[in-house]
C-alpha cells in the first residue's frame, strides 16, 4: 500500500519565498497549497477538508490573524495540526513564548534557503508521525 503524501500549507505575503519553497517541497515529495495571508487560507482548509498536515506560516500572518489560528491548529477537539511559525529575525523568547501558548508546534528564523523549509518540515511531520505510533 502506497503511503499517502503529505500535505503542507504555506501562509506568506511574499510570493517569492512562497513559490520558491513550494518548489522545494513538492521536489522532496510534499503536496504543498500556498495562501498570502490567513483568509485566503482559511478558503484553502475549506475547499480541501482539513486535509493538512502541517502549516508553516509568517509571523506576520499570525499577528494578523490571532484569533483565527485555534481554527487552524484544533482539526477536532482530539487532533491538533502541527503549525510552525516563521520570524523574520532571530525570535526573541517572550516572542516563542507568546506564540506557543497560542498552541503553535514550534517556532524559528524565517530561512531564505528552501532546504532548510524541507529539512524542517521533515523533522515535524516525522515526529508527529513518532508521536501518533508510541502515544
Amino acid at each position: 500500500m502506497k503511503t499517502p503524501r503529505k500535505h503542507i500549507l504555506l501562509i506568506d505575503d511574499r510570493e517569492d519565498w512562497l513559490s520558491t519553497n513550494e518548489s522545494a517541497l513538492r521536489e522532496a515529495g510534499f503536496e504543498v497549497s500556498k495562501a498570502r495571508d490567513f483568509a485566503g487560507a482559511q478558503v484553502i482548509l475549506r475547499e480541501e477538508g482539513n486535509s493538512f498536515d502541517l502549516i508553516i506560516a509568517d509571523q506576520l500572518q499570525v499577528e494578523r490573524a490571532r484569533d483565527m489560528l485555534y481554527d487552524f491548529i484544533w482539526v477536532e477537539p482530539d487532533r491538533r495540526r502541527r503549525v510552525i511559525v516563521l520570524f523574520v529575525t532571530e525570535p526573541t523568547l517572550s516572542k516563542m513564548r507568546e506564540v506557543f501558548r497560542l498552541g503553535v508546534y514550534d517556532c524559528m528564523a524565517k530561512q531564505d534557503e528552501p532546504e532548510r523549509v524541507v529539512e524542517l518540515a521533515r523533522k515535524a511531520l516525522e515526529e508527529r508521525a513518532h508521536a501518533k505510533a508510541t502515544g
